[in-house]
């Protein structure tokens, strides 16, 4: 604190406060300002809609594949590239040998903008099944199927247009039925399509059965294939997906057609079960939104044109002498700065574009894959072990260089941040940590009213509480207190060399409320930098924050991923402050630390 101004406490505890609520996953959130100037306002939303039309791509049917993998996490890179190079919306796997708390296989086996959800083996070794789907599909887990003779997991699936129009709904169970006994299982399947039959209209049954369904001489087929007729659901895969020539791998159907079903074989080196792949069709044509978000396009000429269209700024350095002088000051100079930047650089919905090849994938991999490639084709054609063998070998060789590449990007990767532990620590938190799909980050059922209503009586009940404390005499004799003798009255004023270097040294955040991006701030310095030295200092003598520096954009996210979403006490605002409202900030933090260290108060 400062015995005449109260720049510092102004600044914290008077903030204007901005709320960003992303409403659906695809949509382009929308942002809404608050106000809290006035401690019982509650009602004083601006809602910020920009003026977007519609973009939709029109998607007829989903691509669902199913895939025994034997052991994901050596051959995440592999699933990752099956997904993209098949275009597979989903894909469903068996025989994960995923442990629990085990993340790092799923996580690089997802493409951007692909989730999942999965379930191990309660006890013992192998076993586990996991799904992998686009974030556009809306996907819960149910929990309450648990059988002894074989692993299920089951989901409820849906698909909806930009008007929340339900086109697709059904419930995906993904089986793993270990070889041995099937007595147990075929009662305890029986009790779980019974279930399941009563309480969804369509449903979608895949996985590895271990059931020789193409032999009429099995018994447990024949005794599978009465089962499945008995309660009127179909089994769609005909022909082999084992080496052996088995029919292991089934896609059972309730209430849904799938058609163009698609058996591919793998390599011997990755998977001794083929990839069954088939088309669900969606009830009418879906108008999905792809994911755009506002921005604008800086390239190297934008300093250029940005300096030949900025006006004179003569009105911005003028010395302020009352704090109403500093606001028209600060509100003209983040105008002036914004019409000019639209201008020259104006705002653009632009569409998301993800990259769906891993980072580590170059030219050695591509060569080595088309390679692979082209000999799993000559086999396909001929038929001859000769090229059954060297596509084999080929894909032996793919799978050890592109782990090898992926080791080298990540030893590279820490080798260039090691000095950046915050890096290096959420680089491993994405690898190995559970991660969660955007929807469940924010719950839908709160408003940016709700949000704002929380935190800020949040914050009232923490100072009533702190207002309310009694101090603790007992401890203390209140008359032995040495008040120091001298007290910070003011702070200094900072030339155009020490802003510069403030400027240069500080990272080039930008956030949403900055008038002009940093990193174009910082390359237009020579220009900017006597009216922003002149609101700093003028800031720094009067005492006062300008208002647009209070201004804060608000994110609420969940504090970790097991808690409840629907609970606002499970969540904690992130701020994030214009930059200059940061820089000044550190003039005070240096000024202020400084004059506490000379003076021993610390």
């Amino acid at each position: 604190q400062t015995s005449n101004h109260s720049l510092c406490s102004t600044h914290l505890i008077d903030r204007n406060v901005s709320v960003i609520q992303s409403i659906e996953t695809v949509s382009i959130p929308r942002i809404v300002r608050f106000n809290y100037k006035n401690k019982g306002s509650r009602k004083n939303l601006i809602v910020i809609k920009p003026e977007i039309r519609k973009i939709t791509e029109q998607k007829q049917f989903l691509k669902l594949g199913l895939l025994n993998i034997r052991s994901l996490t050596p051959k995440a890179v592999i699933i990752n590239e099956m997904i993209t190079d098949n275009s597979l919306d989903v894909i469903c796997l068996t025989e994960t040998w995923l442990k629990p708390n085990d993340y790092f296989g799923l996580n690089e086996s997802c493409p951007p903008g692909y989730c999942y959800k999965n379930k191990c083996r309660p006890v013992g070794r192998g076993g586990g099944v996991a799904t992998i789907y686009r974030e556009i599909l809306n996907v819960t887990q149910k929990t309450n199927y648990r059988f002894n003779s074989f692993e299920i997991h089951v989901l409820d699936v849906t698909l909806s247009d930009i008007n929340k129009k339900s086109l697709l709904s059904l419930a995906l169970a993904t089986v793993y039925r270990p070889p041995g006994p099937y007595v147990d299982f075929l009662k305890e399947f029986a009790d779980f399509l019974s279930d399941l039959l009563v309480n969804v209209d369509k449903a979608l049954i895949v996985g590895d059965f271990n059931i020789h369904v193409d032999n009429t001489n099995d018994a447990l087929g024949a005794a599978f294939t009465d089962l499945l007729n008995s309660f009127g659901v179909k089994q769609n895969v005909t022909g082999p997906t084992h080496r052996l020539n088995h029919t292991l791998d089934l896609i059972i159907s309730h209430g849904i057609n799938p058609t163009d079903i698609e058996i591919l074989p793998q390599s011997d080196d990755i998977t001794d079960h083929y990839l069954v792949t088939c088309v669900l069709h969606t009830a009418d044509i879906c108008q999905i939104a792809p994911r755009y978000r506002l921005g604008r396009t800086i390239l190297p000429t934008t300093k250029d044109k940005f300096t030949n269209k900025l006006p004179d700024l003569s009105h911005l350095l003028i010395v302020p002498k009352h704090t109403n002088d500093l606001e028209k000051i600060t509100s003209s100079m983040c105008t002036t700065f914004t019409s000019t930047l639209d201008t020259v650089a104006p705002m653009r919905l632009k569409k998301v574009r993800e990259k769906n090849t891993v980072p580590w994938y170059n030219n050695i991999t591509h060569a080595i894959k088309r390679e692979t490639r082209n000999l799993e084709r000559k086999w396909r054609q001929t038929r001859l072990e000769v090229f059954r063998i060297a596509w084999k070998d080929s894909s032996s060789r793919y799978r050890k260089t592109l782990k090898a590449a992926r080791a080298e990007h990540l030893r590279k990767l820490i080798e260039n941040n090691q000095n950046n532990p915050r890096f290096l620590f959420s680089t491993v938190a994405r690898l190995t940590q559970k991660q969660t799909s955007p929807e469940q980050n924010i719950s839908l059922q709160f408003s940016s009213d709700d949000f704002m209503n929380f935190f800020t009586e949040k914050i009232e009940s923490i100072r009533n509480t702190v207002v309310n404390v009694q101090p603790l005499t007992e401890f203390y004799d209140s008359a032995s207190i040495i008040v120091p003798q001298e007290q910070l009255q003011c702070f200094t004023t900072i030339g155009q060399e020490e802003l510069n270097k403030l400027i240069t040294a500080s990272k080039p955040t930008t956030c949403l409320l900055d008038p002009i991006p940093t990193k174009l701030l910082k390359e237009l310095l020579p220009v900017a930098e006597e009216p922003l030295l002149n609101i700093i200092n003028s800031s720094l003598s009067l005492g006062h924050v300008p208002r647009p520096f209070k201004l804060a954009v608000i994110k609420p996210l969940i504090k970790k991923p097991q808690l409840d979403p629907n609970v606002l006490a499970n969540y904690r605002p992130i701020s994030n402050l214009p930059f200059i409202s940061k820089i000044l900030e550190k003039v005070v933090s240096v000024q202020l630390c400084s004059f506490l260290q000379k003076k021993c108060y610390l």
